[in-house]
C-alpha cells in the first residue's frame, strides 16, 4: 500500500521557504534596527514618546531600548522657567484635542549640564479608529546653535548701544 504524501511534502517545503524568508527579514530588520542606532548617536538625536492622557515622558537612544521614563511633575523640574511655560502651553494644546504635530524647543537644566537646550519634533500615533493616543519625535540637542544665538543677540545688543 502507497499513501500520497505529496500535499505533505509541499507543506512542509512552503513552512522551509517560510521560516527562511522569516530569517532573512529578521536579519534585515536587524541591520536596518543598528543603522538607524548608529545614526541617532552620531547626530546626538534621540526618540520621545508622549501619552496624551497621564503625559507620561519616554525617551531613548537606541530603537529597540525601553527608555528612561519620566512623569510630569518629574520631567517638569528639570525645564528652565521659560520652557515650562511653553511646554504648558503645548500640553493644553493637547488636552484640547492637538491632532498634528508639533516643534518646541526647550531648556533643560540638570545638575551634571546647564542650559542645554533640546528641539523636540513630534508626531501624533493614532489608534484603530484614528484617535491620537499618543506622540512620538525625535529629541535633538540644538544647544550650540542656542549658543550662537545668544551671543549674536548679545553682539548686536552692543552696537546699538
Amino acid at each position: 500500500s502507497f499513501a500520497d504524501i505529496t500535499e505533505n511534502f509541499e507543506s512542509l517545503r512552503s513552512l522551509k521557504n517560510y521560516l527562511a524568508k522569516t530569517k532573512n527579514t529578521t536579519n534585515e530588520i536587524k541591520v536596518y534596527t543598528d543603522n538607524i542606532n548608529l545614526i541617532l548617536k552620531s547626530c546626538g538625536i534621540r526618540m520621545f514618546w508622549l501619552d496624551k492622557k497621564t503625559f507620561f515622558f519616554k525617551i531613548s537612544d537606541e530603537v529597540k531600548k525601553e527608555g528612561q521614563m519620566y512623569n510630569k511633575s518629574l520631567w517638569f523640574t528639570l525645564l528652565s522657567d521659560d520652557s515650562k511655560i511653553k511646554i504648558e502651553k503645548l500640553l493644553q494644546q493637547i488636552r484640547n484635542g492637538l491632532d498634528e504635530g508639533f516643534s518646541i524647543t526647550a531648556e533643560v537644566c540638570t545638575e551634571q549640564k546647564k542650559d542645554v537646550h533640546y528641539k523636540f519634533v513630534g508626531t501624533p500615533v493614532r489608534d484603530s479608529k484614528g484617535k491620537v493616543k499618543s506622540f512620538f519625535g525625535l529629541v535633538i540637542d540644538v544647544t550650540e546653535l542656542a549658543e550662537t544665538q545668544k551671543k549674536l543677540e548679545e553682539k548686536r545688543s552692543e552696537e546699538h548701544t
